[in-house]
């Protein structure tokens, strides 16, 4: 294949180091690099294969499930696309690839300091990801359950520390609200993470909501009892 000008990465966490291995092949110092994945150290696991071209951090809110092959099937979720700066790179501005995307009416922004929008993100779709699928229930079902929605906070607030550590500049009230956004998504709603558990087990991913959340917690020093303790029950249950 020749060299791109703009690659779109958006497989799942665990493929995400061979996937990027292949990009490599087909990039160059020119080349713009989108990764569209859940998860808050995407631009960091790339950047371990990848010494050239532009990777812009970047997220997306959108609610989608595979129905049947080739049939992707929408349900929720702003699907507006949110890009900043490549840390190596910060005087570069993806020009073309923004045009590019606002010519085919595909919703983008670009932020000042991105790492606001993916930690929000990862802080809403982390916790509720680890919860829903760790006690097979949606998202409705745990917002409305006092218990489920006591961990959901705890990740929550376990999280919000780490991103406080790496002066990442979230709301103070960022819990209450990442809690409150779950009342945006229909009742039924299953998060992507608790399908991939009830489809294929422990191929999922766990350690990229999980495993990142701890170890960042065992490299500051911050508390993660709530997640340690959600993700090994999960974990438990899949062996």
């Amino acid at each position: 294949m020749p060299v791109f000008d703009i690659v779109v990465v958006s497989v799942k966490g665990y493929d995400l180091e061979d996937v990027t291995k292949e990009v490599s092949k087909i990039s160059d110092k020119n080349t713009i690099i989108l990764p569209l994945l859940n998860g808050a150290d995407i631009y960091e696991r790339m950047r371990q294969h990848l010494r050239e071209g532009y990777i812009l951090p970047s997220c997306v809110y959108l609610g989608t499930h595979i129905e049947t092959p080739g049939v992707i099937f929408q349900k929720g979720g702003s699907c507006q696309i949110s890009i900043g700066k490549d840390p190596l790179y910060p005087e570069f501005y993806p020009e073309k690839l923004i045009n590019l995307f606002k010519r085919a009416e595909i919703l983008i922004e670009s932020f000042e300091d991105v790492n606001v929008e993916i930690w929000t993100k990862y802080i809403f779709i982390a916790s509720f990801a680890l919860v829903t699928a760790t006690y097979n229930k949606t998202i409705g079902e745990v917002a409305n359950d006092e218990k489920l929605g006591i961990i959901v906070k705890k990740i929550m607030q376990e999280i919000a520390l780490v991103a406080n550590v790496l002066k990442i500049a979230l709301p103070s009230d960022i819990v209450e609200t990442s809690f409150a956004k779950a009342n945006q998504f229909p009742y039924e709603t299953k998060t992507s993470f608790q399908r991939d558990v009830e489809t294929k087990g422990r191929q999922s991913e766990w350690d990229l909501f999980g495993g990142t959340v701890i170890r960042y917690a065992e490299k500051f020093n911050t508390p993660a009892n709530s997640t340690k303790e959600t993700l090994g029950n999960l974990l438990k249950s899949l062996a």
